[in-house]
């Protein structure tokens, strides 16, 4: 099946095909998502830009489309963090598909950004993997099935609907990550 992969200008694409070692479609027009099996919204940079390159390229709407099309979407890192309600590293609303918010670790208890390997912990079977993180924001939803702890508890992942995100980079997670990418 094919996957293809959303192009905003920052992502970390490269990495994402040669973890996936399958072939990948990258979407630059609004035909292109409407030809795509399954999406990918890499995620690397700020969030400000993110969400001004998909708005000035309309795809925010097409994004909102596809969801209704029921076509999986993966979302990694700041494509995680773009379903939630809003973010405040510039206090710019989501697409709101999940009530809560991105908030900022605080310095004052913890390192900032978060980079390295954690523990994502499986709240239902106790099952623990290891993912790479590389973020300075995060978010947490209630009935998550997936969290990681630094300072405090936070999703890792988070599935709704057709819907997939990952606050971890999967396609620099080494095994673990390979598997969850596949496995998408």
């Amino acid at each position: 099946m094919k996957i293809s992969i959303v192009d905003f200008g920052s992502g970390n694409i490269k990495s994402i095909i040669y973890s996936i070692k399958k072939k990948c479609k990258i979407i630059k027009s609004k035909k292109d998502f409407f030809l795509s099996k399954k999406i990918i919204i890499p995620g690397q940079g700020n969030f400000s830009n993110l969400y001004k390159n998909l708005k000035n390229i309309e795809k925010i709407f097409i994004i909102k489309k596809i969801i209704k099309k029921n076509i999986p979407i993966l979302g990694i890192c700041l494509g995680f963090q773009l379903f939630f309600k809003k973010n405040y590293e510039s206090n710019i609303k989501g697409l709101s598909l999940i009530s809560n918010n991105v908030k900022k670790f605080k310095k004052k208890y913890c390192k900032v950004p978060l980079i390295g390997w954690l523990k994502t912990y499986n709240k239902i079977n106790k099952k623990k993997k290891i993912f790479y993180h590389f973020h300075s924001y995060y978010a947490y939803c209630y009935n998550t099935k997936y969290c990681c702890f630094y300072n405090n508890y936070f999703t890792s992942c988070y599935k709704l609907k057709n819907i997939k995100i990952c606050q971890f980079h999967p396609e620099k997670s080494s095994i673990f990550g390979k598997k969850f990418l596949n496995k998408f």
